[in-house]
């Protein structure tokens, strides 16, 4: 009976079941078996939450309200949606990102329509081994290179650069900048490939991952590492 009815109608019913006035955030993080999983805000009184494994799936599985009405219940709740990866998450991301062949009822970036990405070039400069910072180069590398799976124009993917340094003085942060300007060099390099396969990619150098008052990067303002340096350096 549900599915006969009009498409319009069934969108407004998803659409109150689904869509409140909570937080969109859905943060992706390692889980126990090394696969991602995905976090939202639970509310505990008025003034507190805590963090809790998304509920979506096994509340509207196919096996509960049939196939259609599953994927359509997925699409009206996720493309509300910011799905976030915190800097020591990058790892996740290509295996996210490779779920997209499994079985619609596991899957959520079929109705992915927001991707926020968090880098901090200057905690990747602190690593210091050159060996270490090559494995941690290739894993946002990785991560960065995943996303021409999406082939999405609509998907917007946003990644910010954060400049937290962490506990260090200013002789050792003027040290830090330089490889933190070479990282960047890179990753907007790779934006800009990204944004040749058809990709929606904005990179933000901001402060603190989540505000949305930076300065945005392109290749036509940053065109050489000494570009990316005077940009980190002015932004303290």
């Amino acid at each position: 009976m549900y599915l006969n009815l009009p498409w319009e109608l069934r969108h407004r019913i998803n659409a109150f079941c689904v869509q409140g006035y909570y937080d969109n955030e859905v943060i992706v993080r390692r889980g126990s078996n090394r696969q991602p999983t995905l976090l939202v805000r639970e509310p505990v009184d008025t003034h507190s939450y805590r963090w809790v494994e998304d509920p979506i799936f096994l509340q509207f599985s196919p096996e509960r309200i049939g196939l259609v009405a599953s994927r359509e219940m997925l699409e009206t709740y996720y493309r509300t949606r910011t799905f976030k990866f915190v800097h020591e998450e990058l790892g996740c991301v290509a295996p996210f990102i490779e779920k997209r062949n499994s079985d619609p009822s596991s899957c959520p970036t079929l109705y992915l329509r927001r991707l926020h990405l968090q880098i901090q070039p200057l905690k990747y400069a602190q690593i210091r081994e050159p060996e270490a910072m090559r494995s941690e180069q290739d894993i946002y590398c990785q991560a960065l290179g995943s996303l021409v799976a999406l082939r999405n124009p609509r998907i917007v993917i946003d990644l910010h650069v954060n400049l937290a340094e962490g506990d260090v003085d200013e002789e050792e942060l003027e040290e830090l900048l330089s490889s933190a300007a070479m990282l960047l060099f890179r990753i907007i390099g790779l934006v800009e490939v990204l944004k040749t396969r058809g990709l929606n990619v904005r990179l933000t150098l901001q402060g603190r991952w989540d505000e949305k008052n930076g300065v945005e990067l392109c290749n036509t303002t940053t065109t050489s590492f000494d570009d990316c340096l005077t940009k980190l350096k002015c932004s303290f």
